[in-house]
């Protein structure tokens, strides 16, 4: 496809819209077919992208809904971002758990995380929820929280004959109350600070020949053997990938990630045979560094 400028600051504030939307969408374990509309939909809507990073954009969202363990690093990337974008972003995450109609305890703690992690007062996020909607043409609050201790939340209106979305108030007031909670959970999902596992006998070793940055040995050896094959038939692939100890989609997934990071593409394509995308080729020789 048509090349895409990935250092673009419309293209990256995009990106990390997408990357928490998605990350919001699968908080409670599953993605509803509106979620991703209602992500689609923002990518649509977000100014300064042409199609062609849309459609980049839309199949990005759709590999991290897959892989939502590989985003954990979505909210550390906010920060280097400008308020304006940070508060799309809020709304766009918003948006799309409230998309189903339905905010699961989990959903709501993943929101309490991020607004408190990019220092936005939570009951703004309390009077979306009780809403059902979000404005996303009216300003979200951008300044850092400053409040008086003991200052009451304003009561709940009364619930409307209307519909919308159901909460459940008493759990909602018990998520609330989970401050310390909230805070440890914070700590084990949006900053990636587990030091990296000592190096084992047990472990597959890199690849003799090379390996690529970012990729530990077992992905990196088997994207090499994909890299000079001129395909494998699925059953091939998965074989090579057991013998490596890892699953075959979540290798493919993997690797796609990695490619998106570096690249802004998937480079693993098919299902019934699997190769690498021919125009990563060199790219791949390029970007192979010696163990």
């Amino acid at each position: 496809g048509a090349p895409v400028d990935g250092e673009s600051a419309a293209y990256a504030a995009a990106r990390a819209m997408v990357e928490v939307a998605a990350l919001a969408a699968v908080s409670d374990g599953k993605v509803e077919p509106s979620e991703f509309e209602s992500i689609k939909a923002d990518i649509r809507s977000f100014p300064g992208v042409g199609g062609v990073e849309r459609g980049r954009l839309m199949a990005y969202a759709s590999t991290l809904l897959r892989d939502p363990a590989a985003q954990q690093s979505a909210i550390k990337k906010l920060g280097s971002i400008g308020a304006d974008v940070r508060a799309r972003a809020v709304r766009a995450a918003t948006s799309a758990i409230l998309a189903d109609g339905y905010a699961a305890p989990d959903e709501v703690k993943f929101l309490e995380r991020l607004y408190k992690a990019l220092s936005y007062p939570v009951e703004d996020l309390y009077s979306a929820l009780h809403r059902g909607s979000v404005a996303l043409d009216e300003p979200v609050a951008v300044a850092p929280e400053t409040r008086t201790t003991g200052v009451p939340i304003p009561a709940q209106p009364p619930a409307s004959s209307s519909g919308g979305i159901r909460i459940d108030h008493g759990r909602l007031e018990r998520i609330k109350s989970e401050t310390s909670a909230v805070s440890e959970l914070l700590a084990g999902i949006f900053i990636e600070e587990e030091p990296p596992a000592p190096p084992s006998q047990a472990r597959e070793p890199v690849a003799a020949e090379g390996t690529f940055a970012g990729l530990d040995g077992a992905h990196a050896k088997l994207l090499s053997l994909l890299a000079e094959s001129s395909e494998l038939d699925r059953q091939a692939f998965e074989d090579e990938a057991r013998k490596l100890r890892l699953l075959p989609d979540g290798a493919i997934e993997t690797i796609n990630e990695w490619g998106f990071d570096r690249f802004d593409e998937p480079i693993i394509d098919g299902d019934e045979r699997v190769s690498v995308v021919e125009h990563f080729r060199d790219k791949l020789r390029q970007s192979r560094v010696e163990a």
